[in-house]
């Protein structure tokens, strides 16, 4: 699962290295710290002020020079396994039990 000989450490904390490309996580394939922060920052300003958590599903590649994300989602990345899951809880829903929400008292 963690290889030393590749990447020496799970997420590297020295200033002077990138810490996207010198940590050993999968979150990120071919781009630099510095790309990272502008790709999401960019999506931030477009998304408004009730924006969405993002990049918390996801993982961020270049792709023929050009940063794509790819959603972890039924149709995208993990597909098939997130379907098999979706598939599984749908057949669950007989078998919940079901609470109503406790209504709030203004006082």
């Amino acid at each position: 699962m963690f290889d030393p000989n590749v990447l020496p450490k799970r997420t590297n904390k020295d200033k002077s290295m990138d810490v996207v490309q010198t940590s050993a996580v999968n979150f990120y394939e071919n781009v630099s710290a510095k790309e990272v922060e502008d790709f999401y920052h960019n999506m931030l300003k477009t998304a408004g002020e009730k924006h969405p958590m993002l990049g918390l599903n996801s993982k961020l590649v270049k792709e023929d020079g050009k940063l794509v994300e790819k959603v972890w989602k039924s149709g995208g990345m993990y597909g098939s396994a997130i379907d098999r899951v979706i598939e599984n809880l749908q057949k669950a829903i007989p078998y919940a039990e079901i609470r109503n929400k406790p209504k709030h008292s203004g006082s």
